[in-house]
């Protein structure tokens, strides 16, 4: 059975950390780090236990705050940035706030929304979540805009032990609702009048549900797609609940969620007993990432604890019972590592928490904690993969659990150590870490072409391109049409005049095809008659100055043309 709490005996930092790492031909630097703990904080707070990050804005939740002399009442922390600086700008709580409610034991943002979980909380210690919407005048200490309930709640449900939100839909995990902890999945839909209390829009539950499976220890969410971990599912041919593990995808029926079933089940193609796959869950468009961190080596000694995630891509298809496309390892595992005790997925990067790696050469054991990043190579995600780049701490300690939560955007990513500190004091720390994609020293927050090492700003040719005027004319080869002849296109007529004909037509206007432009053509008509081709222009005649004249004006002036240099050549 999972040890669920066993990572808190107690509730540091990060600070001057460069990593770089190469992604295809691409080098991809992880700088500006920033180590924020909370105003105020103090011992077995947790701060970082959970981290959930949008654009300028992070909220890190803090389940062990004793609010008021409340032991673990929780309170959550919204932070902003201004330029490479993250500032606390406002505390959340909840407006029923109780003694062990677990306040901020999951997080997520979306935009000027936050949801927070509050497993233990509720006048049935059910488990309840709260959402919260910025103000008009910018986030500020609050309590809760509304508060999200089960309608069919229980004791201990712990319902809120998870939390996602993507568009107008919140998805809510209860990894003990009955029955027999069976588990299920809440989603809510925000009605047309805005968020406020109520009970869920559907309940999701497993096709193969059994007894303690405890589906919805994590949730995700991404548009129709909602998926939904069961670490204690018993599928590895060994006795029922031996904790191999399990994902459920759900997907949105076209009447809504509240008629929607279990699409998928996805399970590891090396499927042990105690892996817990499903442990974290995370999705990002077709690709699903999950962590089973307890997963086992497989050599003469079996050692468990190292753990691994695995990476299902969506078949064309759509999703159906499957195996992993990909298996994340690190290089150097170790026993009791935990790696997989988080996840997260944007576009083409995965982040891994390793919440109890070992790192300083002390013990195996001693939490130090790591984050482990990998990209998405040109062939897409197969195989085993190792990590592009381990994330550790300058000044690692032990029992510092790093990677306890991790989320990540374009610009930057945030791991939570919740028994971090200042010193001795320990109240838990988030770390913020910029991405620098062309490795130019400058963080892609603050890079307006943060793919290419020689801009920040586009400039006249935009990032990518460089401003280079081969002629000499003035203006930069990407905007010139002519960018080797400094004389350009004299009469417009998008020959460049060192390739011009006609320098005073176009010499698109051949009517006979015979190499001459008819501006510039003594015989332009088509040889042995026919119809000629588009007729120039005054301006397209060479010299110009002729009058306008109707086609047949123009026509019978070339026959009599024509006529009279046939007599001269009689003559």
């Amino acid at each position: 059975m999972i040890n669920y709490f066993s990572l808190f005996p107690k509730c540091v930092a990060l600070t001057g950390f460069v990593a770089v790492t190469v992604m295809g031909a691409q080098t991809v630097s992880i700088s500006n780090e920033v180590k924020k703990t909370p105003l105020m904080g103090m011992p077995e707070d947790n701060y970082g236990a959970a981290v959930a990050i949008d654009g300028d804005t992070a909220v890190i939740g803090a389940f062990g705050v004793d609010n008021g002399g409340s032991m673990f009442e929780g309170l959550a922390y919204v932070l902003e940035r201004n330029g490479g600086t993250w500032r606390q700008v406002a505390i959340l709580s909840a407006s029923d706030a109780a003694a062990d409610d677990w306040f901020g034991f999951k997080v997520a943002i979306q935009g000027s929304t936050i949801v927070i979980g509050a497993p233990q909380a509720g006048p049935g210690d059910e488990g309840q979540v709260y959402i919260f919407e910025r103000p008009n005048g910018g986030w500020t200490d609050m309590t809760e805009t509304a508060r999200l309930r089960a309608s069919d709640g229980a004791l201990d449900d712990t319902f809120g032990w998870s939390v996602a939100i993507d568009g107008d839909s919140v998805a809510v995990g209860s990894r003990q609702a009955g029955p027999n902890a069976r588990g299920a999945a809440y989603v809510f839909v925000q009605p047309n009048g805005g968020w406020t209390n109520m009970f869920e829009t559907a309940k999701l539950t497993a096709s193969d549900a059994a007894d303690e499976d405890r589906m919805g220890f994590s949730v995700a969410i991404d548009g129709n797609t909602v998926v939904s971990g069961a670490p204690n599912v018993g599928n590895s041919g060994g006795m029922a609940q031996d904790g191999t593990g399990q994902i459920y995808v759900f997907e949105r029926a076209p009447a809504g969620w509240a008629n929607s079933f279990e699409t998928a089940r996805l399970t590891a193609s090396d499927a042990a007993s105690t892996d817990y796959l499903g442990y974290s869950v995370a999705i990002d468009g077709n690709v699903i990432v999950s962590g089973a961190m307890n997963k086992g080596n497989t050599g003469p000694s079996v050692t468990d604890g190292i753990g691994a995630a695995y990476l299902f891509v969506q078949p064309d298809a759509g999703w159906a019972n499957a195996d992993e496309n990909a298996k994340l390892v690190y290089s150097d595992p170790e026993n009791t590592g935990y790696f997989g005790w988080s996840v997260d997925i944007h576009g083409e990067t995965v982040l891994v928490g390793g919440a109890n790696r070992y790192n300083s050469g002390g013990g195996s054991t001693d939490g130090e904690g790591a984050g482990y990043l990998y990209f998405m190579p040109e062939g897409g995600w197969s195989g085993n993969r190792l990590e592009d780049e381990e994330l550790v701490a300058s000044d690692a300690l032990s029992d510092r659990l790093l990677g306890y939560s991790v989320n990540l955007t374009d610009d930057w990513l945030v791991i939570g150590a919740p028994q971090a500190g200042p010193g001795d004091l320990e109240p838990g720390s988030a770390y913020f870490f910029a991405f620098d994609n062309d490795d130019d020293g400058v963080g892609n927050f603050n890079d307006n072409c943060p793919d290419d090492g020689n801009k920040l700003d586009p400039g006249p040719c935009g990032c990518g391109v460089e401003e280079v005027d081969s002629d000499g004319d003035g203006v930069f080869d990407c905007n010139d049409a002519c960018p080797d002849d400094a004389t350009n296109d004299s009469d417009g007529d998008g020959v460049c005049d060192s390739a011009d004909v006609c320098d005073g037509g176009d010499d698109a206007l051949d009517a006979d095809s015979d190499g001459t432009p008819d501006a510039c053509d003594d015989t332009p008509m088509p040889s042995g008659g026919g119809t000629p081709g588009p007729l120039p222009t005054t301006e397209e005649c060479c010299g110009g100055g002729m009058p306008a004249m109707m086609p047949f004006m123009l026509l019978g002036w070339r026959r009599s043309r024509m006529k009279r240099r046939r007599h001269y050549l009689v003559t």
